[in-house]
Order: structure tokens, then sequence, then C-alpha cells
């Protein structure tokens, strides 16, 4: 189960890396729409409840 939970947040992450990163659009419980291309806004902005994923 950490195997897959890591597996998960690494294949959100991975496609904004390198030179072709790609843009993701996070939509929050309110509504409110970030588009960015930064790993760590990805992982500030999801919920994450499992500790293996978290790190």
């Amino acid at each position: 189960m950490n195997i897959t939970a890591a597996r998960i947040i690494a294949e959100a992450v991975r496609s904004t890396l390198g030179p072709k990163g790609m843009d993701k659009m996070l939509v929050d419980s309110l509504g409110d729409i970030t588009i960015t291309n930064d790993g760590v806004t990805i992982l500030k902005e999801m919920d994450v409840e499992h500790p293996a994923a978290k790190m």
C-alpha cells in the first residue's frame, strides 16, 4: 500500500518536470483555481492522508 500511494503522488507530479513540463490546473473544495507547474505547490494543495505518500 505504501508503494502504491507513493507511485500515485509521483504520477501527479512527474508531468511537471523537465524542460517540457506541463502546467496543472488545481481546483480546491471552494472552487478556486490554481494553475502551476511547481511540484511543491501541487503537493501543498493536495489533501494527502496517507503517511508514506506525505513523505
